[in-house]
């Protein structure tokens, strides 16, 4: 039994901090989308100018970070897991690629 206390203690970490820094991931490409969305209707922009291109580029690295880093250490930390956190990141990268065409409106 000794064992498998210690076996999950370092995974319940590991766990938690995997969550901390998907949540961290979130607030940040929703962060960046919103920025997207407040440049592309020009609020914060300079009058009479048009989409500032290395800003939203800015911001789309921003998403792809958010994205991946949580991604990344997720199957550093728990290499069991790295099919599904592939999975999930897949998947919250379509969301946002749909997000950022909905707010840009192609």
């Amino acid at each position: 039994m000794a064992t498998s206390r210690t076996t999950q203690g370092p995974v319940a970490g590991r766990v938690l901090i995997c969550s901390a820094a998907a949540a961290v991931g979130a607030f940040t490409v929703v962060g960046c989308l919103l920025a997207m969305r407040l440049e592309v209707v020009g609020l914060g922009r300079p009058r009479d100018s048009g989409i500032r291109l290395g800003y939203m580029a800015a911001l789309t690295l921003g998403v792809v970070a958010g994205i991946a880093g949580p991604a990344v250490l997720t199957a550093r930390l728990i290499p069991s897991w790295r099919r599904l956190v592939a999975a999930a990141a897949l998947g919250v990268s379509v969301l946002s690629v749909l997000t950022m065409v909905a707010l840009l409106g192609l």
